[in-house]
């Protein structure tokens, strides 16, 4: 692995003049198969991504990402937070979908939203929450999901946590893996009615 790959915030990455066209394809892979599903298409669910970038109090702003970059690349990303913060973000978060579905009329974006409570398991104020994880299709295979997770659970650990979850697809049996190697098992598997896919939640105690 070159030197020069770090792990830096998206923010500090943008001032430095690096390359970043691919953070919103990192954190829209990372978000789906719920993100396009919640909005219905895949092109307004990436307008919606970049739109929630710009807002510091999202749960995916883009001052929650940490990158690891090369120099001239993003190879790829996660957004970790406080079980506390995760519920204040995610409350700004359902405010602001109520307000675009009531000013364009969406009663397909409401019904979604009444399902996605659903979806995701309830996260402890006292637990570490990885939201997004993901590894650019060019870099995969050079360990680095490996080093992200290393790096959120020892950044949640120096914060005082002990209690780190996340939430997979469940088909996505090759991230399961990877959080099965970093200390994850599985805990619930959330069953909707009418949702075309399935998740489930995985805890780990350090």
């Amino acid at each position: 692995m070159p030197d020069q790959i770090g792990l830096k915030r998206l923010s500090d990455i943008e001032r430095t003049g690096l390359i970043i066209s691919n953070n919103t394809s990192l954190i829209h892979d990372a978000s789906n198969p719920y993100w396009d599903w919640l909005w219905g298409s895949a092109s307004e669910a990436l307008a919606q991504l970049r739109a929630w970038f710009d807002r510091p109090n999202s749960e995916i702003s883009v001052n929650r990402i940490l990158c690891i970059a090369d120099g001239q690349r993003i190879l790829g990303g996660l957004i970790a937070l406080s079980g506390r913060e995760l519920q204040q973000c995610r409350r700004a978060d359902f405010l602001m979908l109520m307000q675009y579905s009531r000013r364009n009329h969406c009663e397909g974006l409401m019904a979604r939203m009444r399902q996605a409570s659903q979806i995701f398991s309830t996260v402890s104020e006292d637990e570490y929450y990885l939201s997004r994880i993901g590894v650019m299709p060019y870099a995969q295979g050079r360990g680095l999901g490996k080093q992200l997770m290393k790096e959120y659970i020892d950044n949640g650990t120096a914060n005082g946590f002990k209690r780190f979850r996340l939430d997979v697809a469940i088909s996505n049996l090759q991230a399961i893996r990877l959080y099965e190697a970093s200390g994850f098992t599985i805990s619930s598997v959330a069953e909707v009615i009418d949702v075309p896919f399935r998740y489930c939640s995985m805890i780990a105690i350090f």
